[in-house]
């Protein structure tokens, strides 16, 4: 459920989007040469969350960037520019996708992967982002949008990493799939390379398999867990 806002259906997108703007930096305005610098506006909390399961949780926070970069990461996997409009539509599905990592990342999987699988993860983890919005030059562009660094995107990547590892293990095994399941997959014409030679795509082929199968995965474990959210927007536009 959704507290101190419309439900999603009907909230104003472009006052989401217009809250994204407070974290561009103005140029602060000084009555001399020996005033003190206004302070500057870097980041914002925009959103808070939690869930009533297990009697609650502690709160969760997501910044205004994170939430901006992200979206335009879902908005480039559905076709569009780097440089494109935040959109309800992309918005929506970005704090899906962010909810449900964020709560997969946090269970507990057995055994305890080690630093070295989580890394391995990761990598993994930004190949599979590279693919969905296009290439790394895309995704280096949608970077230096939003102000995001190397360093925050892996932050991002390691969520997506333990995320995908939990449902690989505890969930939906095989998120991995077989040479054969490729070679089936591009004959059935539902993917970018059916018309391509299977041994020039197969690599690309299983990056797109594998963020196909994670997204249904995450968006199956969201609205099972939807329930159980509670969203609240933050007022101070």
């Amino acid at each position: 459920m959704v507290r101190d806002c419309a439900p999603f259906a009907r909230w104003n997108a472009w006052s989401i989007a217009a809250a994204f703007a407070l974290v561009l930096l103005a140029a602060p305005a000084q009555a001399d040469d020996k005033a003190a610098p206004a302070p500057q506006l870097i980041d914002r909390v925009i959103v808070r969350w939690t869930t009533t399961d297990k009697g609650g949780q502690k709160p969760q926070i997501i910044f205004a960037r994170e939430l901006a970069l992200e979206t335009r990461l879902e908005a480039m996997s559905g076709g569009e520019a780097p440089d494109a409009p935040l959109t309800e539509r992309y918005i929506r599905a970005a704090l899906n996708r962010h909810i449900a990592e964020t709560l997969l990342s946090m269970l507990p999987i057995d055994p305890v992967p080690t630093p070295e699988v989580i890394a391995q993860r990761a990598t993994a983890a930004a190949d599979v982002l590279q693919n969905r919005v296009g290439g790394p030059e895309k995704l280096a562009k949608a970077l230096a949008i939003e102000g995001f660094s190397d360093e925050e995107l892996a932050a991002i990547l390691q969520r997506s990493a333990r995320a995908s590892l939990y449902l690989d293990r505890m969930v939906a095994p095989q998120v991995e799939p077989t040479k054969q399941e490729l070679v089936e997959l591009q004959a059935s014409g539902t993917t970018p390379y059916t018309k391509e030679p299977f041994d020039k795509v197969e690599e690309k082929l299983r990056r797109w398999a594998i963020a196909q199968r994670i997204n249904d995965a995450l968006d199956t474990f969201f609205q099972r867990t939807l329930i159980k959210v509670v969203i609240t927007w933050s007022q101070h536009h």
